[in-house]
């Protein structure tokens, strides 16, 4: 579906189809008045089914790219008493004098007390 077709219920129709008298285009000059505004009626009734449908598929490709994001994420958790070391953030940043060369890691550190939710209080 495409986006105008989702808002107004029905593809879009491009001058080129008016000019040339395309089938569709053919098929609405020989409408009545009324069979016009029948049509259209059962094209929103149609609408919500579509609009559900491309929520459905939109969903299913975020949770795809989301397991295939997940895939490579690894969980670390850590003990108290165990070294480790603290990443300076934020990651890119250069130190004047040290260029590309610069430290992305800081000294190694204790593990004092587990805050829970991946949170640490490190010792020096």
């Amino acid at each position: 579906m495409t986006p105008y077709a989702l808002t107004y219920g029905h593809g879009a129709i491009l001058p080129m189809e008016i000019a040339v008298q395309s089938l569709r285009i053919a098929h609405q000059h020989g409408l009545t008045g009324e069979d016009y505004s029948q049509a259209m009626l059962l094209e929103l009734e149609e609408l919500d089914a579509s609009r559900i449908d491309t929520l459905n598929k939109l969903l299913a490709g975020k949770q795809a790219v989301s397991r295939a994001y997940n895939k490579r994420v690894r969980n670390k958790s850590f003990e108290e008493g165990e070294i480790v070391w603290k990443a300076i953030l934020p990651l890119g940043a250069h130190i004047a004098g040290y260029g590309k060369w610069s430290p992305t890691w800081e000294d190694p550190f204790v593990i004092n007390q587990i805050l829970g939710m991946g949170a640490y209080r490190l010792q020096d």
